[in-house]
């Protein structure tokens, strides 16, 4: 699990729980996202359960099924956990490989700022091929 913490400077809290209520529309231009949809919304409207499959270059496409969970603690502090989720009535595609990932957000308003302190983990599942292993370390040496 990898846990980050950082800033987001001259940002109000309301902008950035908007941004995550629209999450389901984050992905709509990216050419490799072959689908991404909401299953289902909260009461309130917000996305609960959204379902994405994907295309990453010499690998078998991924799919994903993700609960969203908002919980506003206070005008100033919002959790976000989003988290992979079974369920019998959205059985994995043939041909296709099921990732995991959670990550838990804690997302406060100090002043004109946004601080927030991030929990992740996530396993793509399946095989890397060695060439794009290589091909990535090899990106991130400067």
């Amino acid at each position: 699990m990898i846990r980050s913490d950082w800033v987001l400077e001259n940002l109000k809290i309301e902008v950035f729980v908007k941004f995550m209520s629209q999450i389901d529309q984050l992905n709509k231009d990216n050419k490799q996202v072959k689908e991404s949809r909401v299953v289902e919304r909260w009461p309130d409207g917000l996305p609960k359960l959204m379902y994405s499959r994907v295309a990453i270059p010499l690998m078998t496409d991924r799919e994903s099924l993700i609960q969203l969970t908002i919980d506003k603690v206070s005008d100033t502090v919002y959790n976000f956990v989003v988290e992979s989720v079974e369920r019998e009535d959205f059985p994995e595609q043939k041909g296709v490989i099921r990732m995991e990932t959670f990550k838990a957000s804690r997302v406060e308003q100090v002043g004109p700022n946004l601080k927030i302190m991030e929990f992740l983990t996530f396993d793509i599942k399946g095989s890397v091929p060695t060439m794009l292993i290589n091909m990535m370390m090899a990106s991130q040496v400067q």
